[in-house]
């Protein structure tokens, strides 16, 4: 089709929402630690993200682009551009850096920002405070309408068109260069990424995390099963069942199968539950917290997770992860971990940072106050409704009792709590 302005087809829809999701998610920091603009783009698209750290804050001054904006420019060539430093610029490199130019100023959300500067200081000069909530509460809209702008899209030799976010689906002959490797699992409602191996093993500062059981300093190297893309692991859980699980470090939670907590004797029906996004809408799935988690001779305990009823196989993210330093060699199929002692520091209870407790306990309060407002609209006549929500009502009020007891067990300080 030589038509490139033609209406996306559903798949593709799903392609652009969840790049948007995945933007939104990481620049946001409630489900996962905090990171910057360039770096949530480059996750986004499962590039390295060194290189990204300097787009910060508009290449740190403010007086430099918008990192979200120019990270766009910087992914497309790496994906395109020609490897050879004196060759020219690539037909697919120019086409593809046209088409972004075109739609990233309908994609950035100016707000209030006059003119058509895509200089930092001048898109956030209408916030007193940059570190204000709504100069971040608008810097996230920002990543996420970029991200959803940089999908990438190209014509084979019959001239079919095709859009993609992942850069391994970008065919060879249609880039110059492709960096870390995107896969997607089961039915499309996680996205992996690996980054390459660092040159050394360290602590990332964007990553919140805990601390294993293991002694400090132990490193732990495990071998993986490479199939496919995935990287697959066998992982004890509770010192009880072993199970298959896919490593995936750009997911926030540990995500369990349902036979898996059967295995494991957990009682689902009276567990608090959280609303995730996949690519069927958005479901509602049971909140555990494992006594354990082991791979290899690397252990974390108090690991939260969620149970996943339509994934016969786990995905270990980084409510997993987050207790060690740790880097993920997809070439060598090989993973190492180190504890990195936070757990011990307090600064992890129950497997949770202080960022992730309050956004637990947030999470319940905006649900309870959504019903509150849906039920103090509901007219007289509407008995059912109103029985339909005082249930749904009192049943949020249980999850925050659990979740209390949880944060009691766990000696969470009350400031962790608001």
């Amino acid at each position: 089709m030589a038509d490139w302005d033609r209406p996306l087809s559903a798949h593709e829809q799903q392609v652009v929402a969840r790049a948007r999701a995945t933007a939104w998610r990481l620049y946001a920091g409630e489900a996962t630690p905090h990171r910057s603009c360039g770096i949530a783009m480059a996750e986004t698209f499962g590039v390295a993200t060194p290189a990204y750290q300097a787009l910060r804050k508009g290449g740190i001054t403010g007086l430099g682009p918008c990192g979200v904006a120019q990270s766009g420019r910087m992914i497309l060539g790496e994906i395109f551009g020609d490897p050879d430093p004196t060759g020219p610029v690539t037909d697919a490199l120019r086409a593809a850096m046209l088409d972004y130019e075109a739609r990233l100023p309908s994609a950035m959300d100016r707000r209030a920002a006059p003119g058509e500067s895509q200089v930092c200081a001048d898109l956030t000069a209408q916030f007193n405070d940059f570190r204000s909530p709504a100069r971040h509460d608008f810097c996230t809209h920002l990543a996420a309408g970029v991200a959803a702008a940089e999908i990438y899209k190209w014509k084979d030799a019959d001239g079919r068109l095709h859009f993609a976010q992942d850069l391994n689906q970008v065919p060879p002959e249609y880039r110059a260069k492709a960096r870390g490797d995107v896969i997607e699992e089961g039915k499309g409602d996680v996205i992996q990424r690996y980054r390459p191996a660092p040159a050394s093993l360290r602590p990332s500062p964007r990553r919140a995390g805990g601390a294993s059981a293991a002694p400090a300093g132990r490193v732990h190297r495990i071998r993986v099963q490479k199939t496919g893309n995935s990287m697959r692991v066998n992982v004890r859980l509770n010192d009880r069942v072993t199970a298959p699980f896919v490593i995936d470090t750009g997911a926030s939670d540990v995500s369990l199968p349902e036979w898996v907590a059967k295995e494991l004797g957990l009682d689902l029906e009276n567990a608090r539950t959280g609303y995730y996004r996949t690519a069927n809408g958005t479901v509602e799935q049971a909140l555990v917290t494992l006594d354990s988690v082991q791979l290899g001779g690397a252990r974390a305990e108090n690991v939260p997770a969620h149970v996943n009823r339509s994934m016969s196989i786990g995905l270990l993210g980084l409510a997993f992860f987050n207790h060690f330093r740790y880097r993920v060699d997809p070439v060598e199929g090989l993973v190492t971990l180190q504890p990195n002692g936070l757990v011990e520091a307090g600064k992890i209870r129950a497997g949770r940072s202080e960022t992730q407790w309050r956004a637990e306990f947030g999470r319940i309060v905006h649900r309870r106050q959504a019903i509150e407002r849906a039920l103090d609209q509901t007219r007289g006549l509407q008995t059912r409704r109103k029985e339909e929500l005082r249930a749904m009502l009192e049943e949020v009020e249980r999850q925050y009792r659990v979740l209390e007891d949880e944060a009691d067990d766990a000696r969470v300080p009350m400031r962790w709590r608001d």
